[in-house]
């Protein structure tokens, strides 16, 4: 009877941990990129399996993982395939249910899983992508608009919510460039030839960059050289800028559809400019939209492929630019971070926390040391930049535009010139 007793006491222990480790899903993401492709990301604690249904004009997305609040979502999309998403428990499984506007072709959409990185806290996911309405069309914009404002969501961060308590257009994380202030100009679209000439452009690049990925596997590390300089002026310096995430990966995504990736480009492109006017040899990581690694590379050999552009080149200086982000909607300000791998980490990243914060009317939210890979692992001297908020309305209004991204990038360029001194 004891025996009998205690087996049945180690099943129920079994059956509450299996509950407790159960994956969950935390959030339900969508956005269309500039070519009209949908996307919807399912963020889980854990891997979970799924499966893809389409029957007749329903596509249903099934997570083997209980919804965390359970309860029942709806939001509005914008796409010409879809125009809305609802979210609903199943039991100890979760529906993601997309009417469609007409039935799908097996070619038409795609599936798949990215994994739990703990060393960046990106959770597990799940990525649906829709490309049956996918194409290359012009786009209207306000006239004056940084080039990061064309571009568009790729993916929102804001949870699902329910459309029926919003005024129409709330919660929608691309903006509607048909009421853009100040009128619109069209775009002047390219010449089929053209447009044929870029894309077997971009075609051979990915293959290049594919083949060069293949033969790097297991050797994605770049030996540091272990030498560089601190002193002397900014003449001669070699310095790699990281524009943070990039391709697949928007980063943080404000309330307006702004994307991190968009506008730590932009500011990075302009940094450039300002770092070559002083005499310094600048190297970036990435000048387009686009992963370093190259497709299908994992989290962290897609952070070890920014280090090695630093180590290949032999820099003297290593600087990764991104955006902050926060559930407090009135936090912002300015915080630079380092990790104190060399006496030179502090240093180059007080000199440009300094230069920001005391020609800014922004927060100052100090020097932080961190162990964040990027600044840890390279051998040279290096800081990551977190340039105000894309979570507070006013500064991602004020990111968005070309005096805010031309005078940070200024006030980084003369930060560094200080340093070198």
């Amino acid at each position: 009877m004891r025996k009998l007793f205690l087996l049945v006491l180690m099943l129920c222990c079994l059956a509450i941990s299996a509950v407790a480790n159960a994956a969950q899903v935390t959030d339900v993401k969508w956005g269309v990129d500039k070519d009209n492709m949908l996307r919807f990301v399912v963020d889980l604690t854990d891997a979970a399996p799924y499966k893809v249904e389409v029957n007749d004009k329903m596509m249903t997305l099934v997570v083997d993982a209980e919804l965390k609040d359970k309860t029942a979502k709806s939001s509005k999309t914008r796409s010409n395939i879809a125009s809305v998403m609802k979210v609903e428990p199943d039991g100890n499984r979760t529906l993601i249910k997309i009417p469609l506007s007409r039935e799908l072709k097996a070619n038409e959409y795609k599936s798949f899983t990215l994994r739990k990185d703990p060393e960046t806290k990106r959770p597990a996911r799940i990525v649906l992508d829709i490309t049956a309405e996918k194409r290359v069309a012009p786009t209207t914009v306000a006239k004056g608009s940084s080039s990061s404002e064309k571009k568009g969501a790729v993916v929102s961060n804001k949870p699902a919510t329910n459309s029926l308590k919003k005024p129409p257009g709330v919660g929608s994380s691309v903006p509607s460039v048909s009421i853009a202030a100040g009128g619109g100009s069209v775009d002047k679209v390219k010449s089929d030839k053209e447009k044929e000439k870029e894309r077997k452009k971009l075609e051979k690049e990915k293959k290049k960059k594919e083949k060069e990925l293949k033969k790097k596997k297991g050797k994605s590390v770049v030996k540091p050289e272990g030498t560089f300089a601190t002193s002397g002026g900014i003449e001669g310096k070699i310095i790699t800028i990281d524009p943070g995430h990039g391709g697949s990966d928007p980063g943080a995504v404000g309330a307006r559809g702004t994307l991190e990736k968009d506008i730590t480009l932009e500011i990075a492109k302009r940094l450039k400019k300002d770092l070559e006017k002083m005499g310094a040899i600048v190297r970036m990581t990435r000048s387009t939209d686009t992963e370093v690694a190259g497709p299908g590379a994992s989290d962290v050999e897609e952070l070890q492929a920014r280090i090695n552009v630093a180590e290949k080149n032999r820099s003297d200086l290593f600087v990764s630019v991104h955006i902050n982000s926060s559930v407090n909607k009135k936090v912002g300000g300015f915080s630079t971070y380092y990790y104190p791998k060399t006496k030179y980490d502090a240093k180059v990243a007080k000199a440009i926390q300094d230069n920001l914060t005391e020609n800014y009317g922004r927060d100052n939210l100090g020097l932080r040391e961190a162990n964040f890979y990027v600044i840890k692992r390279c051998s040279m001297p290096a800081t990551l930049l977190e340039l105000c908020f894309i979570s507070n309305k006013k500064e991602e209004k004020l990111m968005r535009g070309n005096w805010f991204q031309t005078k940070t990038a200024k006030l980084i360029a003369e930060g560094i010139e200080k340093y070198f001194k």
